[in-house]
């Protein structure tokens, strides 16, 4: 597997990654809840690593689990 992140970019594109309608993908990228999403310039279009994404999403499950189990 490449190192190289696999960037998608786009509110509408990153909606379709992630099986979210757009409006709610909008939502979860302008609160910051979308590990690996990050804008340009800090201003600019929404972009998502999908690498980044996913591991981020596998560590909040790691840490559900742990909280479950405690």
């Amino acid at each position: 597997m490449s190192d190289n992140p696999v960037l998608i970019h786009g509110v509408r594109s990153i909606a379709k990654a992630i099986n979210k309608p757009p409006r709610a993908t909008y939502h979860l990228l302008e609160n910051g809840r979308l590990p690996g999403a990050f804008q340009f310039g800090g201003s600019g279009p929404w972009s998502l690593d999908l690498r980044a994404f996913r591991n981020g999403v596998a560590e909040l499950q790691q840490q559900a689990r742990r909280g479950e189990a405690a």
